[in-house]
Parts: structure tokens; C-alpha cells; sequence
């Protein structure tokens, strides 16, 4: 765990245009499942409450009321309850913001949370050297494309038009990388609540593409929190 990670919750006041707060809405939501992974209890704390104010600042009230607030104290140490409380929080926002013609706002925050993960990811990545991970990196170039095509049809708007130039560059990078998906059903095990997954997937990606891809990740979500 490494806190340092993490975007500060004192960047909170930065954000002051919708497109902000939606973009550092997903990236506080990563941050929030990352520290609770990790059973960090006070910093998970401290990204609940960001993110309720954030989803407040948003319009998206009463998803992180104190009802919420309390069940997720509550849960505190048992990650699995925990991570599925947050679950269902940010399935609820994205819910609320499509009945409310506001998919705009619900694409930013996911891709907000998307970066912020592959900002996990790359630099777990490159610490460890852990295959597992390069594989999960190099999932992504098919997840990118579908989140710029997402995007499009609010490119006319400044800022979105902005974080499209700027995961296009990205995808550039990921179009030298050499991926394949072998899908297989996954297995669920009704009992103990739990699926499995079996697909597999091959990654060729050297360490050269590794690094730039990192780079421009690191560029983008600096881009996103200053």
C-alpha cells in the first residue's frame, strides 16, 4: 500500500467546473477502493467523505448519506461488504445521472476512475515486473477505444474535447501492442457468491511501450487532479 498514490483529498477545493469534479469524482472513487483493498481504515474514511461531497457538489445527492456513511463504518475490515457498498453507491450515481439525461457527466467519471486505475497499474507494474499485471495493462487497448468512443458525442464541449485529444495519444500507443482475448465462460459458484473468471488473454508488450505508456497515463491524470 502506498499512499502516496493517491490523489490528496485536500485537491478537493481545485475542482471548481462540473467536468472537474466529474473527472476527479472517478479518480476519488478508484482511490477509495484502493485504500479499502488495502484495509487502510482511516484513509478509507477520508475518501468516503470526499466522495460524498463530491456527489453532493455534483447533484447526486443521497447516495452517500449517513445511512451509507454508517453501513460502511460498520463493515469497516470485512473489504468484500465494503467494496460491494461502494459498488452499488457509484451504479447508483450513474443511474440517477442517465435518468437524468446527464451521461456526460457519468462517462467523466468513468473515465476518470479508468485512468486512475491504470495509474495503479503502471506503477505497480513497473515496480514489480508482475506479468498479471502487464497483461491487465494491455486489456486496456480495447477498453480505451470503447471509452473515447463514449466520449465523442460531447466533444464539442471544451474540456471533454481535451481528455479525448489527450486518450487518443494513448490509444496511438496502444495500437503497437499486440493482443489477444480467448473468452470462455466464467464460473460462478453460487453458494460462496463468487464468479470466476476463465477467458485468458496474450500481451506482447515490450518494455519500451510499458514506459510510454506510463508516461502518457502519468501526463493524462496529472492533467485530471491539478
Amino acid at each position: 500500500y502506498s499512499s502516496d498514490l493517491l490523489n490528496p483529498t485536500t485537491n478537493v477545493t481545485n475542482y471548481s467546473t462540473t467536468n472537474k469534479k466529474a473527472l476527479n469524482l472517478g479518480v476519488y472513487g478508484a482511490d477509495l477502493g484502493y485504500a479499502t483493498i488495502y484495509d487502510q481504515t482511516q484513509d478509507a474514511i477520508s475518501y468516503m467523505a470526499v466522495t460524498k461531497r463530491m456527489t453532493n457538489e455534483l447533484g447526486i445527492s443521497n447516495l452517500f448519506d449517513q445511512e451509507m456513511l454508517s453501513r460502511f463504518e460498520e463493515n469497516l475490515g470485512t473489504i468484500d461488504s465494503l467494496l460491494a457498498l461502494v459498488s452499488d453507491a457509484f451504479k447508483s450515481a450513474d443511474q440517477y445521472l442517465k435518468n437524468n439525461k446527464q451521461n456526460d457527466i457519468s462517462v467523466l467519471i468513468l473515465a476518470g476512475g479508468w485512468v486512475e486505475t491504470l495509474h495503479f497499474a503502471t506503477t505497480l507494474a513497473n515496480s514489480t515486473g508482475n506479468q498479471d499485471i502487464k497483461n491487465r495493462i494491455g486489456e486496456q487497448k480495447i477498453t480505451i477505444k470503447n471509452l473515447v468512443n463514449l466520449l465523442l458525442p460531447y466533444q464539442a464541449n471544451a474540456e471533454v474535447g481535451d481528455m479525448i485529444n489527450q486518450l487518443n495519444k494513448l490509444k496511438d500507443i496502444y495500437n503497437n501492442i499486440e493482443f489477444t482475448y480467448d473468452f470462455k465462460e466464467p464460473t460462478v459458484d453460487v453458494e460462496n457468491k463468487t464468479t470466476s473468471i476463465n477467458s485468458e488473454s496474450n500481451v506482447s508488450m515490450s518494455e519500451e511501450q510499458l514506459k510510454d505508456i506510463s508516461a502518457k497515463v502519468a501526463e493524462i491524470r496529472n492533467s485530471i487532479i491539478k
